[in-house]
């Protein structure tokens, strides 16, 4: 993985962030004085994130995957095809 994209990867996630932090906070203003209000927030958000996460773990996985087997058609084996080529 180059510096670069990790650098992008860092920088999307920073801004993603501020702006998941102002929706946040007028969620919070709009429901004040609501009861329960705070816990369904968070719970909201907890679940959204854990949604996101599982996806894209999931997404991560299966690109791997057809790598993997895009690669084992090309050599017709794994092993042979990471030696010689990259």
């Amino acid at each position: 993985m180059s510096l670069g994209i990790i650098g992008q990867a860092v920088g999307l996630f920073a801004v993603t962030n501020v702006d998941d932090i102002l929706i946040l906070a007028l969620f919070f203003a709009q429901c004040a004085g609501f009861r329960h209000a705070t816990r369904n927030i968070a719970a909201g958000q907890y679940l959204g994130f854990a949604a996101i996460l599982t996806v894209a773990v999931a997404a991560a996985f299966g690109a791997n995957s057809q790598r993997m087997r895009r690669r084992r058609n090309q050599c017709g084996s794994a092993t042979v095809c990471s030696t010689t080529q990259r």
